[in-house]
């Protein structure tokens, strides 16, 4: 790391992030001139590890603002420029001549990054919204893209606002920053790690949601992050009520209209979600979102032929969305495509192997063929990979009450 009069700054708050921190720093190191960590109260060796890397460790105690902890290593960062990332993120390789020339050909720009989310199919699986999917690199591991602020001119008056989801939005605006994409991608690894450790940070996120509402009551993006959380927690009437009131604030605002139109198929008020989505695809016709929840629909009033056009459609722009998969060769049984439903649950099977509905898929159709003997298979090896979960237990005991396999 260069000693020389700092240029980039490379600033990240910590808290245990020993799993992590190693490999997100040495993606840095070589861009930077300075590095400053803010922990805020570990008890691993996650801030030896950054010493390790020549940082000037800052102890913070945690106030439940992510906003004050990043201001804090802001008001220390001595680089004409500040690059951001979280201990769990890791920069895409980029050149440190390449981006010297890229900021100072344009001093008063802020660069927003992609970031590629990765995840347990297995953990998100309902609340896996296509439009928001952006593939699927490794069998069961999925990725969503967002956009954020990562390197930005260290001046006077640019902090975060928001004590979550925390934005330095307000300030560039008001300093008269241009924002303009970058190519280089961020990995974000942070839900890949154990059960646990999600579960902690949900129910983190979740009360400081709740907080930032309290404080920014104006905020439409507020309404539909809580409610997000909300309804990933089984919450579906409250978060109903925040989908519902981003939507008044702002009706232009993406995926408000199919959140609050997925909340209302959750609880059964199917009229209202049809209604909603209607309303919705009359603004936005290739609204991907919409246009699935609106097959699922036709699919659930058995319009078959009608659904299994729509996810064909959808299937062509996601591929990998395992959700269309499924819903595209329960459809093709249906109307009797089997070929096709063949072809679709291939694809599922390899997106999503620990899901039941494989299973079931592969029975049904064995039996829609007369092959006694694969749908014993199907449902064994359904149990084997998804456990003795109640569905594959039915169908097993029906089965073979009906003598439909040998016993």
């Amino acid at each position: 790391m260069r000693r020389s009069a700092p240029l980039v700054s490379f600033c990240m708050v910590n808290r245990n992030s020993s799993e992590t921190i190693g490999q997100c720093l040495e993606s840095v190191a070589p861009l930077v001139d300075e590095i400053i960590v803010v922990d805020s109260g570990s008890s691993d060796d996650s801030p030896a590890i950054a010493r390790r890397f020549g940082a000037r460790v800052i102890e913070r105690a945690w106030t439940d603002d992510f906003a004050a902890a990043r201001n804090a290593y802001l008001r220390v960062a001595t680089g004409r420029w500040i690059l951001s990332l979280d201990a769990d993120e890791v920069l895409a390789p980029c050149n440190r001549e390449d981006l010297v020339a890229l900021i100072e050909r344009e001093p008063d720009t802020a660069y927003r990054f992609t970031i590629r989310n990765y995840f347990l199919l297995r953990n998100f699986e309902h609340s896996l919204a296509p439009g928001e999917f952006a593939g699927c690199p490794l069998p069961g591991i999925s990725v969503t893209n967002s956009q954020t602020i990562r390197l930005f001119p260290n001046r006077r008056g640019l902090s975060y606002t928001y004590r979550i989801h925390e934005s330095l939005m307000p300030s560039l605006q008001r300093a008269g920053c241009r924002v303009r994409d970058i190519s280089v991608p961020i990995h974000h690894l942070g839900f890949l790690i154990g059960d646990q450790r999600i579960a902690e940070k949900f129910a983190r996120y979740l009360d400081l949601g709740r907080r930032k509402l309290r404080e920014h009551p104006d905020n439409p993006l507020a309404y539909l992050e809580l409610g997000k959380l909300l309804m990933c927690a089984g919450r579906i009437e409250e978060a109903l009520e925040l989908f519902d009131a981003c939507v008044r604030m702002a009706p232009a605002l993406p995926n408000g209209c199919y959140y609050a139109a997925m909340a209302r198929y959750k609880l059964g008020a199917v009229d209202e979600c049809r209604q909603l989505i209607d309303a919705g695809l009359r603004k936005a016709p290739a609204d991907v979102n919409l246009c699935y929840l609106l097959a699922v629909i036709d699919k659930r009033h058995q319009r078959f032929q009608k659904a299994a056009n729509a996810f064909r459609r959808l299937a062509d722009a996601r591929p990998d969305h395992f959700p269309i998969q499924m819903h595209l060769a329960e459809c093709c049984v249906r109307i009797g495509e089997l070929l096709e439903a063949d072809a679709a649950l291939s694809k599922f099977r390899a997106l999503a192997p620990w899901h039941p509905s494989v299973y079931l898929l592969d029975a049904e159709l064995a039996y829609q063929r007369g092959d006694r003997r694969r749908v014993e298979e199907a449902l064994s090896e359904g149990i084997a990979a998804a456990g003795p979960c109640p569905e594959l237990l039915a169908y097993q005991d029906v089965s073979h009450a009906l003598n439909r396999v040998p016993t």
